[in-house]
């Protein structure tokens, strides 16, 4: 996934360093997803200044934009760190609990390793990224259901035939008699076409358009959906990594 298209860890991901997280969070009347967007931001605004200083002649270098990162693991664990540690320290000064206290500097210290980690490892870029694709928007026609639900995601195609991370997955069933259609409502991104995947579960969506379809166009699913279609992917892979050199250990 690239950077923009949501926040690079979310909630699971926070629980699988802290089991309790969730619990504190509420306990504590903590907002745990604006601490996610709050920790996201603080991380752009740090790359956007990074890539400022990155290139060495400022007048043929262009920064490239926070839409073209890549999502690697190690900048995952910054932002799951970087979260974790704000979410400490509010609870620690609300409760003034030596025990948050010790999770927040211990987060705080996870989360510079981890910055450090990115940064060493590299920066993934996408030369010409293709944002996250839309959410499915669902009507009935007539048609031949068996009545189970169906899993569905969509992804943006750009002209070159390069495909971006899949949307929100959407749950959608049809009554007897009638079978799922479903089309977009979003824009879509200039000379981007959309693909449609389905299955019956939503951990193995395969792709249902013979050739990606227009911002008009709707596709109406069998059911079950097919599969015999490619396999639905994360996105795309980063083209180069930029690396700070003066962070790698030496010795």
């Amino acid at each position: 996934m690239l950077f923009t298209d949501g926040n690079p860890a979310d909630s699971e991901t926070l629980r699988t360093y802290e089991a309790g997280i969730l619990n504190v969070a509420t306990t504590e009347g903590i907002d745990l997803e604006a601490k996610l967007e709050i920790a996201a931001e603080q991380i752009g605004d740090e790359l956007e200044i990074w890539f400022k200083h990155t290139g060495t002649n400022p007048f043929i270098w262009t920064p490239p934009p926070l839409g073209s990162v890549y999502v690697t693991p190690a900048l995952r664990r910054w932002h799951a760190f970087q979260t974790l540690e704000t979410v400490y320290r509010d609870a620690y000064f609300q409760q003034l609990n030596d025990r948050f206290k010790g999770k927040w500097q211990m987060y705080g210290e996870l989360r510079r390793e981890a910055r450090d980690q990115s940064f060493a490892v590299g920066i993934g870029i996408v030369g010409s990224p293709v944002s996250k694709g839309p959410t499915a928007v669902s009507s009935l026609a007539l048609g031949d259901s068996d009545g189970n639900p169906v899993y569905v995601q969509l992804t943006w195609v750009a002209a070159s035939g390069v495909e971006g991370a899949p949307g929100d997955v959407g749950t959608f069933s049809a009554p007897a008699g009638s079978r799922v259609v479903v089309s977009i409502a979003e824009l879509a991104p200039a000379g981007c076409r959309w693909n449609v995947y389905a299955g019956a579960t939503a951990d193995l969506l395969t792709r249902q358009s013979s050739s990606p379809l227009g911002q008009n166009d709707v596709w109406t699913l069998s059911s079950p959906p097919g599969a015999s279609g490619a396999m639905l992917g994360s996105g795309q892979l980063p083209d180069y990594f930029l690396v700070d050199y003066g962070r790698l250990q030496r010795g």
